[in-house]
C-alpha cells in the first residue's frame, strides 16, 4: 500500500472532552472536528468514567470544576483504575493554582492550561501530542 494512501486510511486521534459548559464544549467540539480529530463529550467525571469503560481515547482534555468530582480527583480515579491507558491528559481551566499545577504534574498531565488560552498554541500542541511520535496525550483544562 502506498504510505499516502496509509495515511489517509488511518483513523483520526480520538479525543474525549470533559467539561460542564455547554456553550465552551460547543465550540471546543466544533474546533476539533474541523481539525480533523474523532472527539466526543461528556459533561461529568461520571459519564467520562463509563466512557472510557467502552471507548478509550487517545488524548483526555479535562476542566477541574466538573458538578460531580473535581477534575484533579477524577484523573487520579482513571489512573488508579488503568482507565487511561495511553492517553495523554490535558487539563484546561479557569482555576489556576501551583498546587494544582504541581498535583496535575505528578499525575502525569502534559499539559495544564488556564482559560482563556491562546487557541493557536493551544490546538498547536493538541497536534504535537497526537502525532505520529508515539502514544497517546492528554490535556486537562
Amino acid at each position: 500500500m502506498p504510505i499516502a494512501q496509509a495515511v489517509m486510511s488511518a483513523e483520526p486521534p480520538r479525543i474525549l472532552l470533559v467539561e460542564d459548559d455547554a456553550t465552551f464544549a460547543a465550540f471546543m467540539m466544533e474546533r476539533l472536528r474541523q481539525l480533523g480529530y474523532a472527539a466526543e463529550w461528556v459533561k461529568d467525571g461520571g459519564r467520562a468514567e463509563a466512557h472510557l469503560r467502552d471507548r478509550p481515547c487517545d488524548l483526555l482534555i479535562v476542566d477541574l470544576a466538573l458538578p460531580d468530582v473535581e477534575g484533579l480527583s477524577l484523573l487520579a480515579e482513571l489512573k488508579r483504575g488503568g482507565l487511561l491507558g495511553k492517553a495523554a491528559v490535558v487539563v484546561l481551566t479557569g482555576r489556576f493554582s501551583a498546587s494544582d499545577v504541581e498535583r496535575a504534574t505528578r499525575l502525569g498531565v502534559e499539559e495544564y492550561v488556564a482559560k482563556p488560552f491562546n487557541e493557536d498554541a493551544f490546538f498547536g500542541r493538541l497536534a504535537e501530542l497526537t502525532s505520529l511520535s508515539g502514544g497517546p496525550s492528554a490535556l486537562l483544562f
